[in-house]
């Protein structure tokens, strides 16, 4: 008896966890609250499988099926975008993970799963162009030419005086600038 409780047990929380309470944004704006199947990186970067209530089917959703989805959980968005890994590329359609809510410049987090390992990729959008951020030697001085509007925050990524993993802080020092500098 114990023994089959304890596979009750694990069948319902693997249940609970591979389906997820949250919501897409349709392309015309109206927010449909559901919930997801299995989000895993690797796949969800690509396409999401939502269900609407309990008496639909699930659907899957390619990028700009929906504008955009958010689980309840950890209350992360995840919009479309188009990507093209070379100039002039081919674009193709991915759910980007947004990493601040408000501000000009948006930074934006996609794991890329097309070879043989998956990897995570940063990019910053100002006016919905999409630049992906050099992580290696190449860092600094992309960021500070990309902000260099803000002559401060240049000099101080010229020095050298963030860490590259306060890219989200960079963004936000950018869009407090800006704010101010507007009010």
């Amino acid at each position: 008896m114990r023994k089959f409780l304890i596979i009750i047990a694990s069948a319902l929380a693997t249940t609970a966890f591979a389906q997820q309470a949250g919501y897409i944004i349709t392309v015309n704006a109206d927010t449909v609250r559901g919930k997801f199947k299995k989000l895993q990186p690797a796949t969800s970067s690509l396409r999401v499988t939502f269900q609407a209530d309990a008496d639909s089917e699930y659907k899957q959703y390619t990028p700009f099926q929906i504008k955009a989805w958010q689980l309840d959980i950890d209350g992360q968005l995840f919009e479309s975008k188009m990507l093209s890994y070379k100039e002039g590329g081919q674009p193709f359609g991915v759910y980007m993970r947004r990493l601040n809510r408000a501000g000009e410049i948006v930074l934006y987090e996609f794991f890329n799963s097309s070879g043989d390992v998956g990897m995570t990729q940063f990019y910053l959008e100002r006016n919905q162009k999409l630049t992906e951020v050099k992580m290696g030697n190449q860092f600094y001085k992309q960021l500070a030419e990309f902000f260099k509007d803000n002559q401060e925050l240049s000099t101080k990524l010229t020095q050298k005086q963030f860490k590259r993993t306060e890219l989200l802080k960079i963004v936000e020092e950018h869009n407090a600038w800006l704010e101010k500098k507007w009010n």
